[in-house]
């Protein structure tokens, strides 16, 4: 499993999995290198380091490079997992499309908190239901 980078981490440091994705994305796209540049804003340098593995990206990077290769959710996944942003099983759950869409509700800032309260609820109701069925649920790594 891949481990998720701390944020003190030096977004320098070298990201050889993540220079290996992102050329191939890039190579899918038909794109060079000035292109991607260009359209994501990063200094034509800059992602020839990346591209070589000789830097790590910074997830403000990560995301505009995602969005100037308009990269589908799991591709975005893959990005934010080779650059160590994002665990695979994390990743994993991502690439669900109900768990997706759920992540992105309740990362909403329009939400009522009462709204909030009661999904988060009903997320609860079916991990409960889980365990019922037999299953282990296993505690997230915060221990909340």
């Amino acid at each position: 499993m891949v481990e998720r980078r701390p944020a003190d981490s030096d977004p320098r440091a070298p990201a050889p999995a993540f220079s290996e994705e992102l050329r191939r994305l890039r190579e899918m796209r038909g794109l060079n290198r000035k292109a991607l540049a260009g359209l994501a804003g990063v200094d034509p340098s800059t992602m020839t380091r990346l591209e070589k593995g000789e830097r790590g990206p910074s997830r403000e990077v990560v995301d505009r490079l995602a969005n100037a290769l308009t990269v589908t959710p799991t591709e975005e996944h893959a990005l934010l997992r080779a650059a160590g942003f994002l665990t695979e099983e994390a990743a994993e759950l991502l690439d669900q499309p109900e768990v997706a869409r759920l992540a992105a509700l309740l990362a909403r800032n329009d939400i009522a908190p009462s709204h909030r309260a009661l999904l988060l609820r009903h997320v609860r109701l079916t991990l409960d239901l889980a365990i019922l069925l037999g299953y282990e649920v296993r505690q997230p790594l915060g221990g909340a």
